[in-house]
């Protein structure tokens, strides 16, 4: 909690999974995503736990094809806990010289300098605040 990684979002998305598989409601993953819509900004982005193009405020999606499976990924947590709030009124989006689907479609080592985040100044000088 606290390290903005989506954790909580990605426990209510699948809790909402589970109580529909579990009492067999039957929602349809449409209706799953409208119903995480109403808890959080990026709750919707878990249910469909697959790589998507999300626009809006991350709940509205384009289907995109990304393979990941081959990579891991080592997240390191500092133990610095950040008010979501108080850390996203300090990003100030800048337009990207090249947009995420172009980024995306190149070789994953260019991702790195190509590859631009807003979020990750202002949280940085949220940690250092």
């Amino acid at each position: 909690m606290g390290a903005g990684l989506g954790g909580g979002s990605a426990d209510a998305a699948f809790f909402i999974n589970l109580l529909n598989d579990q009492f067999q409601l039957n929602f349809t993953e449409t209706e799953r995503i409208d119903i995480a819509r109403q808890l959080g900004s990026d709750c919707a982005f878990f249910i469909k736990n697959s790589p998507v193009y999300a626009t809006q405020k991350g709940d509205v999606f384009a289907d995109i094809k990304l393979n990941l499976s081959h990579l891991y990924i080592a997240i390191i947590y500092p133990n610095v806990h950040s008010n979501t709030k108080e850390a996203y009124s300090l990003v100030k989006p800048q337009q990207p010289s090249k947009s995420l689907l172009d980024v995306i479609q190149q070789p994953i080592a260019t991702w790195k300098t190509d590859l631009v985040n807003d979020f990750e100044k202002s949280i940085l000088v949220y940690i250092l605040l």
